[in-house]
């Protein structure tokens, strides 16, 4: 029937077929209308309710809402039941249940919605099941293989400098962002959850926008760092949420329709309304997501201080020595004003501790005070990039054995490692092409920690004086 034809006077807004319950009666087909004022079910005895006395409209077992982003392919028709909850004549509540095809629910709803004073409430029962725990760690072990792919073809760029350096960089932190939240603000599926048919939506039915999707990106590393407890939390949680879904006000649901008979209370998805779930996002977002955010803003800014600390090391060594220049010439340095002179001079590979490099070239000079070996200077040149950086891993992995506290840092080719002994103090040091490495032991007036730190000062005045020469 098309909404210009009239029923006692009144426009008919939607009509269809369907099957009308009544408490405690059998079901029966009928003629389901709505019209500009009434609810008309033209049954044997037929139901005229006026618009106004309506109270609510709920609907189940049907299909995502409207405003649902990209709905589910559903292999066979399904009915749903709009069921109508009313006051009568002497003001008191009645219901009843109208089971029509799935297509026209919705239609139903808001032909009597759009005529009812306020507004509409939120369907509580669509017939949609929470996804797994199983299911989303599935999901998020694809995005992760993908997101490492993609990782792997960024690091070979790392290495380029300047500009092009910082681009890269950038580029690197920008992708896993863009990665999940573009897609949740456009349907709520990543390629590891439309793999598995799962979705991203608010908790109350309504699609993600980029903010929210934002959020709940933001959310994973407070959910991560509690030692993942904020991901295990969706297994005993009603709403199977996690703490970064907590946080964003959203849950992940199965892309399918469950039939009526084929649901499980336990994993069905009741929409909350949306005041509701705003202020139970409220409660999550302040009190664990923004103090969670904070103190991780905080320890990186103390990372990033103690990186640019230990490199700020580094850097106080230049001008560098370029990759020609002899190591012999390099750690020869004049450290009479410290009561140090040179004892020994050695090839690299014939001392037990940096003879398994992968040096091209590399000298050892021993400094002795009062007939005793003080300060050992060693300085490693390397033709290319990658083999330093290995040997530095290597060296990084046999202090923080063997030392008895060590601190580290590094940053692309360059780094700086720390190890302290009970009667020692080392600090190597990593640029480019050279690791030089410098140990200061008791037997001065100094401790070893202040003498690596002359020591070092002393090298960097003597490679200033070579670079001017």
């Amino acid at each position: 029937m098309e909404e210009t034809e009239y029923k006692n006077n009144e426009k008919v807004l939607f009509k269809t077929k369907g099957k009308l319950s009544l408490p405690n009666e059998k079901s029966e087909e009928a003629d389901c209308l709505v019209t500009e004022g009434h609810v008309v079910i033209e049954a044997k005895e037929p139901v005229n309710i006026p618009v106004t006395c309506i109270k609510r409209c709920d609907i189940s077992h049907a299909l995502p809402p409207i405003s649902y982003s990209y709905p589910p392919r559903v292999q066979e028709p399904l009915s749903g039941t709009a069921t109508l909850t009313f006051l009568n004549d002497l003001n008191k509540k009645h219901k009843l249940s109208l089971e029509m095809a799935v297509g026209d629910l919705y239609s139903f709803k808001q032909a009597i919605d759009n005529q009812m004073a306020g507004p509409a409430e939120v369907s509580t029962e669509i017939s949609l099941e929470f996804a797994s725990f199983w299911r989303r760690l599935w999901a998020a072990v694809i995005d992760g293989i993908i997101l490492s792919v993609v990782g792997g073809f960024i690091s070979r760029f790392s290495d380029f400098e300047g500009t092009a350096g910082v681009a890269w960089t950038v580029v690197a932190i920008l992708v896993p962002v863009v990665y999940y939240v573009w897609p949740y603000s456009r349907g709520g599926q990543t390629i590891g959850k439309a793999i598995l048919g799962i979705r991203v939506t608010a908790i109350d039915g309504s699609s993600l926008n980029w903010r929210k999707g934002f959020l709940r990106y933001l959310g994973y590393m407070p959910s991560a760092i509690a030692l993942f407890i904020g991901y295990f939390w969706l297994i005993w949680d009603p709403n199977k949420q996690a703490w970064h879904d907590k946080i964003a006000g959203t849950c992940v649901l199965h892309t399918r329709v469950i039939p009526k008979e084929g649901r499980i209370r336990e994993r069905e998805w009741r929409a909350l309304e949306t005041g509701e779930a705003r202020r139970r996002q409220r409660r999550w977002l302040l009190g664990l997501g923004i103090p969670a955010l904070l103190v991780m803003l905080g320890m990186g800014t103390w990372f990033f201080t103690l990186i640019q600390g230990g490199l700020a090391e580094v850097k106080k060594m230049e001008p560098w020595p370029s990759p020609e220049v002899s190591p012999s010439i390099v750690v020869r340095v004049d450290l009479s004003h410290l009561g140090l002179y040179i004892g020994e001079i050695q090839d690299a590979r014939n001392v037990e501790w940096t003879s398994q490099g992968l040096y091209s070239e590399g000298t050892v000079v021993t400094y002795k005070s009062n007939g005793r070996d003080t300060v050992i200077i060693s300085a490693l040149r390397y033709n290319d990039k990658e083999a330093a950086s290995d040997d530095f891993a290597s060296v990084v992995a046999w202090v923080r054995e063997n030392a008895g506290t060590s601190t580290w840092t590094t940053v692309g080719t360059t780094g700086v490692i720390h190890g302290e002994w009970s009667d020692a103090y080392s600090k190597i040091l990593w640029n480019d092409y050279w690791i030089v490495d410098i140990l200061a032991l008791e037997g001065t007036g100094f401790t070893p920690a202040v003498l690596v730190d002359k020591v070092r000062d002393a090298v960097a005045s003597h490679w200033a004086a070579m670079a001017e020469r």
